[in-house]
């Protein structure tokens, strides 16, 4: 079993436009949830196929060899990026890839209510 980092403390959306169809993954602390359809407002937007997710769920791409070929686009920032692979327990990210996300998140100012 995976569980998301605690020490991230996530609080955002991500949005997946896989072909026709759109998935809203929410992210609250350690609770990951997929609802049909867009994101009120997502940090990222990604997009790509069936087809591609296929061949990645059968080891014969990764997400770097999609975004090089035009297979998967991303928009929003590489920040947000790193953080959904953490989040989604991407295999194969680099190594020192929560490490860094977690001291880079720690020196982030906090709003009033504790958020950043």
């Amino acid at each position: 079993a995976y569980v998301i980092p605690d020490d991230l403390g996530l609080d955002e959306e991500y949005e997946w436009r896989i072909d026709d169809d759109v998935v809203a993954f929410t992210i609250e602390g350690q609770t990951l949830t997929l609802t049909a359809g867009s994101s009120e407002n997502p940090v990222l937007v990604l997009h790509t196929s069936y087809e591609f997710l296929r061949q990645w769920a059968a080891g014969e791409r990764n997400w770097e060899t999609g975004q090089r070929s035009g297979a998967v686009t991303v928009e929003g920032p590489d920040e947000a990026w790193e953080r959904m692979q953490i989040a989604t327990n991407y295999p194969g990210r680099a190594a020192d890839l929560l490490s860094r996300i977690t001291m880079r998140e720690r020196s982030k100012p906090r709003g009033r209510n504790g958020r950043k």
